[in-house]
C-alpha cells in the first residue's frame, strides 16, 4: 500500500524538528517497525503541542511521555 505523499511529506518534517529532541531511551532498538512507530507518535504529539501553542520544539518534546493503550502518547502543554 502506498504511503499518501501528505503523509510522508508530515513524517520527514518530524523527523526533521523533532529526531534528536524525542526521548526514546525506554524503546529497545528492534528489527521490526516498533522504534519507527513509537517514535511517529511521540513525535506527532510533539508536534501538535508546538504547533498549537507556538512552544520551541524542545520544549514541546519534553513534555511527551508514552501513553498507556497501544499506539498512545500522552503530552503536556508548554508553560507560557
Amino acid at each position: 500500500m502506498d504511503t499518501p505523499l501528505t503523509i510522508s511529506r508530515l513524517e520527514t518534517a518530524i523527523q526533521q524538528k523533532f529526531g534528536t529532541l524525542i526521548d526514546m531511551s525506554d524503546v529497545p532498538s528492534d528489527p521490526t517497525n516498533e522504534f519507527r512507530r513509537k517514535f511517529l507518535t511521540r513525535a506527532l504529539a510533539a508536534f501538535a503541542v508546538s504547533y498549537l501553542t507556538g512552544c520551541e520544539p524542545s520544549e514541546a518534546a519534553a513534555g511527551v511521555t508514552d501513553g498507556s493503550a497501544p499506539g498512545a502518547a500522552n503530552s503536556r502543554s508548554c508553560e507560557r
